[in-house]
C-alpha cells in the first residue's frame, strides 16, 4: 500500500452553507472515545455532534437526512463493511460527505474487508458529493459485483467525487473506480498505483462520465487499459489531466476505449506503455484529442502513441506527439483520421502509419514530411524537450515553442474558431488562450479576424505552464 502523498486542492468550505441542512461529525480519535482507531469500540454517548462525534463514517451517513453534511475529522478509518453513501436504503439521498482536513490526512482503509471501500448504488445524482479522502485497501476480486471498483463501486448513479486519492486498490475490473450507467463527475482526483485485469485505475461502462483535473500515476492492467478502460459508453470527457507511467499487458497502456465517444482536452500522456498496441491510447468508435501532449509512450506491436482500430473516427487537433519510442506515433487501420494544427516529431519508426480509410493531415509539422495543405517538415524548435531534470519522458519536459519556430502562426484558425463557444475552447495545453498572434511573425497559416493559431499543444509566446500541480 502506498502512503498518501499530498493534500489536494483546498476544500470548498463556502458550499457548506448552501447545501447542508444539518452537519454530522465523525472523529475516531475524539475525547471520550474509549477505543480510538477501533471501529468495534465506540463512545457510548456518541451522537454525531462536534462534542460527541460518531467514530464510524457509516453511522453518520445512516443518521443523516437529505441535504445533510457528513464532516469527517483527520485520521484513518476502518469501517466494518463497505461504506454505502445512501446507507443501503435503495433510494438516493443528497449528502455532502467530506473531510475537514483533506485527502492527505483523512484515510478510509478497507484492507481488512476484501471488497470496495465505498459504493454509490441507489441512484445518487450530482447533489451527492464525496470530497477529500484517500481511499485505499479496496480488494474487489470476488464474484460480481464484488469484482469491480476496489476504491469506489458506482452503479446507476452520478455523484461528484472531488479531491480524493485512490491509492493501491485492486479489482478484476476498475482497480480504483468502476462506474456503470449514470454520469459521475470526478474533479481533482489522483489515481495512484491501482491495479486490475481491465482498467487499472478506472473502468467506465455505459456511462457519460466527466474527469476534470484527474491524474493517473503508475496504474497497471494485466489486460486492457492501464489507467482507464471505456466500454459501451455515451460521451466520456477527460480534461486538464495527466497520465504518467501507466502500463498494460493488453492494448492501451494508458487508455483503452471501445464504444461511444471519447474527448480528451488538455491532457498529457507521458511514458505509458503496453506490450500490445496503443502505448497512450487504443481506440475504436469516435475519438477527439484537443491540445494534448503525447510524450515517450511505447507499444511493442503498433501505435506507440495512438492505435486506432478499423472503423474508428479519430480527430487530432492542436496536439504535440513526440518521441514515441516504439510502434510509431499514430497508427491507424481503415480509419477516418483528421490531424490538424499538430506537431508529430521524433517517433519511431514513423510519425503516421495508415492502412486504408481516409487520412487528412493539414497545417502540421511532421518529421520527414506528409502530404497535405500547409504541412511542414521543419524542426519545430521546442523550448526544452528534456526539461530541467534532463530526463526524457517526465512531466517537466517542455514542448513549448522557441522564438523563431516555424510552427508559430502556421495553423488553421478556422478549425479552432468553429468550436467556440460550444466547448471549453480555445485554450492551449497550459490553459492559456489560443490565437495569440505574433505581429512580427509572417502568418503561414489561415487567420480568423487577423489572428492565427500555432501548431502543437502550446501557443506562443511561451508564458509558462498554467497547470494546477505536478504529480509526484
Amino acid at each position: 500500500m502506498h502512503a498518501p502523498l499530498l493534500v489536494l486542492l483546498p476544500l470548498a468550505l463556502c458550499a457548506s452553507a448552501a447545501r447542508a441542512q444539518s452537519t454530522w461529525h465523525v472523529d475516531d480519535d475524539a475525547l471520550g472515545d474509549p477505543g480510538p482507531g477501533n471501529p468495534f469500540v465506540s463512545d457510548p454517548l456518541e451522537a454525531g455532534t462536534l462534542a460527541r462525534p460518531f467514530d464510524r463514517i457509516q453511522e453518520a451517513i445512516d443518521a443523516a437526512g437529505d441535504g445533510d453534511e457528513v464532516r469527517v475529522a483527520p485520521g484513518t478509518y476502518f469501517d466494518l463493511a463497505t461504506i454505502d453513501v445512501s446507507a443501503g436504503l435503495g433510494s438516493a439521498r443528497s449528502l455532502w460527505i467530506r473531510s475537514s482536513g483533506g485527502a492527505g490526512v483523512t484515510v478510509i482503509d478497507a484492507s481488512a474487508l476484501g471488497t470496495h471501500v465505498l459504493q454509490a448504488i441507489s441512484g445518487e445524482d450530482a447533489a451527492t458529493v464525496i470530497e477529500g479522502f484517500t481511499l485505499t485497501g479496496g480488494q474487489s476480486v470476488g464474484v460480481a459485483p464484488n469484482d469491480r471498483g476496489g476504491g469506489l463501486y458506482c452503479d446507476s448513479s452520478s455523484p461528484v467525487v472531488r479531491a480524493c486519492v485512490f491509492d493501491g486498490n485492486v479489482a478484476t475490473v476498475g482497480g480504483g473506480l468502476y462506474a456503470n450507467a449514470g454520469a459521475p463527475r470526478l474533479e481533482d482526483c489522483l489515481f495512484l498505483g491501482n491495479s486490475a485485469v481491465n482498467g487499472g485505475a478506472q473502468y467506465l461502462n455505459a456511462t457519460s462520465a466527466t474527469l476534470e483535473g484527474c491524474d493517473f500515476l503508475a496504474n497497471t492492467a494485466s489486460g486492457e487499459g492501464g489507467a482507464l478502460h471505456v466500454r459501451n459508453s455515451g460521451t466520456v470527457t477527460v480534461r486538464s489531466s495527466d497520465f504518467l507511467d501507466n502500463q498494460a499487458t493488453g492494448n492501451g497502456g494508458a487508455l483503452f476505449k471501445r464504444e461511444g465517444t471519447l474527448v480528451l482536452e488538455r491532457v498529457r500522456l507521458v511514458s505509458n506503455a503496453t506490450s500490445a498496441s496503443g502505448g497512450a491510447l487504443y481506440c475504436e468508435s469516435t475519438n477527439t484529442l484537443r491540445d494534448c501532449l503525447l510524450d515517450r509512450n511505447s507499444a511493442l506491436v503498433s501505435g506507440g502513441g495512438i492505435r486506432a482500430a478499423a472503423g474508428t473516427s479519430l480527430t487530432v487537433l492542436g496536439c504535440t506527439v513526440v518521441d514515441q519510442t516504439a510502434g510509431s506515433g499514430i497508427h491507424v487501420a481503415s480509419t477516418t483520421l483528421d490531424v490538424r494544427n499538430s506537431i508529430l516529431w521524433g517517433s519511431l519508426p514513423q510519425q503516421i502509419v495508415t492502412a486504408g480509410g481516409t487520412t487528412t493531415v493539414r497545417h502540421c509539422a511532421v518529421l520527414g514530411g506528409f502530404t497535405g495543405t500547409g504541412n511542414l517538415a521543419l524542426d519545430p524548435l521546442f523550448l526544452a524537450p528534456l526539461g530541467p531534470d534532463g530526463l526524457p519522458g517526465t512531466l517537466d519536459d517542455d514542448f513549448r515553442l522557441h522564438e523563431g519556430s516555424p510552427c508559430i502562426d502556421a495553423g488553421d484558425t478556422t478549425r479552432v474558431a468553429s468550436l467556440a463557444p460550444t466547448v471549453q475552447y480555445p485554450l492551449d495545453l497550459g490553459g492559456l488562450p489560443r490565437a495569440v498572434d505574433r505581429g512580427e511573425t509572417p502568418d503561414a497559416g489561415i487567420a480568423v479576424l487577423g489572428l492565427t493559431v500555432d501548431m502543437g499543444a502550446h501557443e506562443h509566446p511561451a508564458h509558462g505552464f498554467a497547470r494546477r500541480r505536478t504529480l509526484p
